[in-house]
């Protein structure tokens, strides 16, 4: 699953609660930025992807 795929799959549901958005929306953010720039080993990717879905 790519990253936008991901992000589909944690914002489904959660669309309606502006917090929620917001807080999902800058980790999304934030992991993505970081493994465009490679700082992210693809595990740890993964991993950060799986913490943010729930």
């Amino acid at each position: 699953m790519d990253s936008a795929g991901a992000a589909n799959v944690v914002l489904t549901g959660h669309l309606n609660d502006p917090a929620c958005f917001e807080r999902v929306s800058a980790l999304l953010d934030e992991t993505i930025t970081a493994r465009k720039s490679k700082a992210l080993e693809y595990e740890e990717y993964l991993k950060r992807v799986g913490e943010v879905r729930g």
